[in-house]
């Protein structure tokens, strides 16, 4: 069965305000010195921020330890657990489609291998 929907689109309210992105966030941040807190009953297009130094916006300390500690990844289901924390902040690590690229060829396997090149992307 196949339904023509060209009707019902026509009529659909549009969003008006698409979700923003962390990157285009961060970005709009780049250089501010001085930050405030957003009241955010009036919608998710405002978002909490912390103080942040003039030095700009750097990663926390503690999520670097996390990753230095994640256990060596024995199946599918770690490898794209630390991939999807790793890539978070895949905009502070110069190459990082570069280093990850092993990872990443673990999960295009019909069965899980980990090579000594995913050991060492993972390191």
């Amino acid at each position: 069965m196949c339904m023509d929907s060209r009707a019902i689109n026509k009529i659909t309210v549009k969003y008006r305000f698409p979700i923003p992105r962390l990157d285009d966030m961060l970005d709009e941040l780049h250089g501010a010195q001085v930050f405030s807190n957003v009241y955010l009953q009036s919608g998710y297009h405002q978002i909490r921020m912390k103080k942040v130094s003039s030095e700009g916006i750097k990663v926390d300390k503690s999520k670097i330890e996390a990753i230095k500690e994640w256990p060596v990844p024995r199946n599918f289901h770690d490898v794209r657990s630390f991939d999807g924390l790793a890539s978070f902040y895949r905009r502070f690590i110069r190459g990082f489609s570069s280093v990850a690229a092993p990872l990443t060829e673990c999960l295009k396997r019909e069965k899980f291998e980990w090579t000594s090149d995913a050991q060492v992307s993972f390191e």
